[in-house]
């Protein structure tokens, strides 16, 4: 029993031993740059880990065992497992002399999980006596606060640290707070540099939704630093773009088409499929739709730009043609004509042509049931009509989806609304119907 309590003992602290060993070995790769080396070794860590927490699981040892295997976890990109050993390690032994390192990587692994929390561990180690650490933590910390849309919380975490990443992600914070100016000012000792590892798209999408203005100021400085190519600028004028669509659409169309004349890249082609959606978006009516749907086939060129412009010309095209062999009066247009509304409204997000097809509702079918529904349908999609539409709505006759807005019962609504969707449900059958089935589809059969 001795003897084999001993051997035993002995397992346990070869295991631990080896496993210390291996993760000194794997650490010594890293600072080599041998990444290859390094992975090899942290998995073999992580196995001799595993085997000695199998052994003790509990004190000290246990807590070690823990710490080690996760910490190898972790740099084998396993964050899931390595998070639950990294707590564990925690839990068994708070006040260890590697619980700085361990919250550390633990931050780290809820940062690759996308985890809002990993700010709050870095945090922590801000005040940290361990100077490098202490700085990987602000410089990180920053970088989380960010992700997590904190900007003065960022900035102050960032303020110190001279680096040039470190000046981007304060210009990204100094733009979200409102101050697009000084982040340009922040970043322009950059513009001259030739380090292609500088990241600026987030802080041009920012700046751009701040201001279009200092965003073409930013662009056109990028554009003459050394940093330039076809790719990068296409890149850098795709996020001004995103950052203007909403607050400057007219400067976003002017970056669009310098974007589509540009060398095709994925940049490009993912402009292509914006423009796509744009010229389809601002449709009036079906027959400025069909206009801007012949026009499709000068945007997208191939891939899934071509792709896209097809569906928006199937989708488009059926509701042209489905408008038009609908006439004023007819029975169930008025259904017909809602649905058609609400599909140029959800799957080509036009909302002038959906506004202009719920009006037809009311124009073409004055006696409809559903014509209260489609006054409300057009609130949000003319902001500037609001009073006008509510005084139409005000002067209906008592109807049923007036008494549900006032919380009343009335049975009507309930068999209105089971109306709509059994018709809906019998059109999008029969549209599914009259589309010819996926060859892969057919050839099953």
């Amino acid at each position: 029993m001795l003897g084999l309590c001993l051997l035993t003992a002995c397992s346990w602290s070869n295991s631990l031993y080896q496993a210390r060993a291996v993760s000194a070995e794997a650490l010594k790769f890293e600072r080599e740059d041998s990444p290859g080396e390094a992975d090899n070794a942290w998995g073999r860590a992580a196995v001799k880990a595993e085997s000695a927490y199998a052994r003790v699981p509990s004190g000290a040892a246990g807590a070690e065992a823990l710490w080690l295997g996760g910490r190898a976890l972790a740099r084998g990109r396993d964050c899931v497992r390595a998070s639950t050993a990294l707590e564990g390690s925690l839990v068994l032994m708070p006040t260890a002399p590697w619980r700085e390192q361990l919250l550390f990587e633990l931050a780290r692994c809820r940062d690759a999980l996308q985890d809002p929390g990993a700010a709050t561990l870095y945090l922590q180690l801000t005040t940290s006596s361990d100077t490098a650490l202490r700085r990987k933590a602000q410089r990180a910390a920053g970088e989380a606060l960010l992700r997590n849309r904190q900007w003065a919380e960022a900035l102050q975490q960032l303020q110190d640290i001279d680096e040039p990443q470190a000046r981007i992600n304060r210009a990204v914070a100094l733009a979200a707070l409102g101050r697009p100016e000084e982040a340009v000012i922040e970043v322009r000792p950059l513009l001259a540099s030739a380090d292609t590892a500088l990241d600026f798209v987030p802080l041009i999408e920012v700046v751009a939704r701040e201001s279009s203005a200092r965003a073409e100021e930013l662009l056109n400085s990028l554009a003459a630093s050394p940093l330039r190519t076809p790719e990068r600028e296409s890149r850098w004028l795709l996020a001004a773009i995103r950052g203007e669509l909403h607050s400057d659409p007219a400067a976003a169309d002017r970056q669009l088409r310098q974007l589509l004349a540009l060398p095709p890249d994925a940049s490009v082609r993912t402009g292509q499929l914006l423009a796509a959606d744009r010229m389809v978006a601002r449709a009036e009516s079906p027959t400025g739709l069909a206009l801007r749907l012949d026009s499709l086939a000068d945007i997208a060129d191939e891939g899934l730009p071509r792709l896209r412009a097809e569906e928006l010309r199937r989708i488009g095209g059926e509701l042209v043609d489905e408008e038009r062999a609908t006439p004023a009066g007819s029975p169930r247009g008025d259904l017909v004509l809602f649905a058609l509304a609400e599909n140029a409204r959800d799957s080509l997000l036009a909302p002038a042509l959906a506004g202009w097809l719920f009006a037809r509702v009311e124009q073409d079918w004055p006696q409809s049931p559903y014509l209260p529904k489609s006054l409300l349908a057009r609130v949000p999609l003319l902001p500037d009509s609001i009073e006008a539409l509510q005084a139409r709505w005000a002067a209906l006759p008592p109807n049923p989806y007036l008494a549900y807005l006032l919380g009343r019962q009335d049975e009507r609504f309930i068999q209105l609304e089971d109306s709509m969707r059994s018709f809906n449900f019998q059109r999008a059958q029969a549209a599914t119907g009259k589309r010819p089935r996926p060859a892969a589809a057919a050839d099953k059969e």
